[in-house]
C-alpha cells in the first residue's frame, strides 16, 4: 500500500484492457480505505484472506526487501505467480536462502530502469551493433541493484565474475526537490557519492552514484556506452560510417501534444538517425517515462504467464543484488573484492 504500490495502481488505471488490480493487501486500515477510495480496489489486510478469494492471475509484491521473501514464498507456495519488487530480499544471505526455497518457482522481479524509455533506446541502439562490440559502460543512474543491472546489459555480462574495486567520499548538496514537490527551503544536507569499476577483463563497468541523483536537477544522471565503432553517451551518438565518415547525431523524443497538436500529451517514441528506436506500446495513455517502464514489466508478466519464458528473473536480480553488496563492501573496506559463482549463476 506504499508510495511505489501507487505506481501500478496508476498503470491499471491508465491501461484497464491490459491490467486490472483484482485486490490489495494493506495492513493499514487508514492506507487500504484511501486506496479504496482513489481506485476502486477490493482491499484485504492479509495473505490469507487475498488467497481465501483467489489471488487471480499473479501477485504483485511491493515491500521492503527485509519482509517481501516471506511474502513471496508464501505466495509461491500457494501456487500464485508472483513479480516483486526490487531487491527481492536485503543481503546476500537472504538471496542464497529465497533461491534455496523458490528458485524455479515462475517469479519474477520489477526491474524498471532497463524499460525507461532512454534506457531502453540506448541499450536498443548499442545491441544493434552501430557502436560496434561493446567494451565500457559507465552508469550514473540509479544506485545498488538498479545500477549494475543496466552495467550487466550494456555489457553483455550475464553471470560473469569481476573484480570490483570501490570508492565513497562526502558529497554535499542543497536538497531542492522531494518525492512530492520541491522544498520551501534550501538546506544543504551531507551525503555520499560512490564509485566503483567492475572489471570483467575484456570490459569495464563504471559505476556512480549518489542519493540525490534520483530526485534533484542539480546531480543529474547519466548513461556511457562506448563500443569499438562510436559511443553513446546520454542522448548523444558518434559512430563512425565508413572511411572519413564519421555520424554525429541525438536520441530525440517524439511526444504530442505540443502547440497545435491536438492528440493530448504522450511520448509516441525516440528516434534516432532517421529511425524509431523504441516505440511506446502503451499509447496514447498519458503515463511519466518511469510509468511507461512499470507498464512494461508488467507486459513481461504477462507474456510470462502466457509463455513461461522471457522477464527479467529471480536469477538476474540477485546477481545484480549481489554485485550491489560487493560495490559497498569494496566501498567500506578500500579493498578489491573479487564476485564469486552464486548458487544463481547457472540459471
Amino acid at each position: 500500500a506504499g508510495w511505489r504500490a501507487e505506481y501500478f495502481l496508476r498503470i491499471a488505471r491508465a491501461l484497464p484492457s491490459l491490467f486490472s488490480v483484482r485486490t490489495v493487501v494493506a495492513r493499514s486500515s487508514a492506507r487500504g480505505a484511501a486506496l479504496r477510495d482513489a481506485y476502486g480496489v477490493r482491499v484485504v489486510d492479509d495473505v490469507d484472506a487475498l488467497l481465501a478469494d483467489g489471488a487471480g492471475a499473479a501477485a504483485v509484491v511491493v515491500l521492503p526487501a527485509a519482509v517481501a521473501p516471506e511474502v513471496t514464498t508464501a505466495l509461491v507456495k500457494a501456487g500464485v505467480p508472483v513479480l516483486t519488487e526490487t531487491p527481492p530480499a536485503l543481503d546476500v544471505a537472504a538471496m542464497q536462502a529465497l533461491w534455496a526455497v523458490v528458485g524455479d518457482a515462475p517469479v519474477l522481479v520489477a526491474e524498471q530502469y532497463r524499460h525507461q524509455p532512454h534506457h531502453a533506446a540506448r541499450l536498443a541502439l548499442s545491441a544493434s551493433g552501430v557502436i560496434g562490440p561493446v567494451g565500457y559502460a559507465r552508469v550514473s543512474v540509479a544506485h545498488g541493484y538498479h545500477a549494475t543491472s543496466l552495467l550487466r546489459l550494456a555489457l553483455s555480462a550475464g553471470m560473469e565474475s569481476p573484480l570490483v574495486r570501490a570508492v565513497a567520499h562526502a558529497d554535499p548538496v542543497a536538497r531542492v526537490h522531494g518525492r512530492d514537490d520541491w522544498h520551501d527551503e534550501v538546506v544543504v544536507r551531507p551525503g555520499t557519492n560512490t564509485i566503483a569499476t567492475l572489471d570483467f577483463g575484456d570490459r569495464m563497468g563504471v559505476y556512480e552514484f549518489t542519493g540525490e541523483q534520483y530526485l534533484s536537477p542539480l546531480r543529474t544522471r547519466h548513461l556511457t556506452i562506448r563500443g569499438e565503432r562510436g559511443e553513446i553517451a546520454d542522448d548523444a551518438v558518434a559512430y563512425v560510417r565508413g572511411p572519413r565518415d564519421v555520424v554525429r547525431t541525438r536520441i530525440v523524443r517524439d511526444d504530442t501534444g505540443h502547440d497545435g497538436d491536438l492528440a493530448g500529451a504522450w511520448l509516441r517514441g525516440l528516434d534516432c538517425d532517421g529511425r524509431r528506436v523504441w516505440a511506446n506500446p502503451f499509447g496514447p495513455a498519458r503515463l511519466s517515462d518511469d510509468e511507461l517502464a512499470g507498464a512494461a514489466v508488467l507486459a513481461e508478466l504477462a507474456s510470462f504467464l502466457d509463455t513461461g519464458a522471457g522477464g527479467y528473473r529471480l536469477a538476474d536480480a540477485a546477481q545484480d543484488q549481489y554485485l550491489a553488496t560487493l560495490i559497498d563492501s569494496a566501498a567500506a573496506s578500500g579493498t578489491p573484492v573479487r564476485a564469486e559463482p552464486q548458487p544463481w549463476a547457472g540459471r
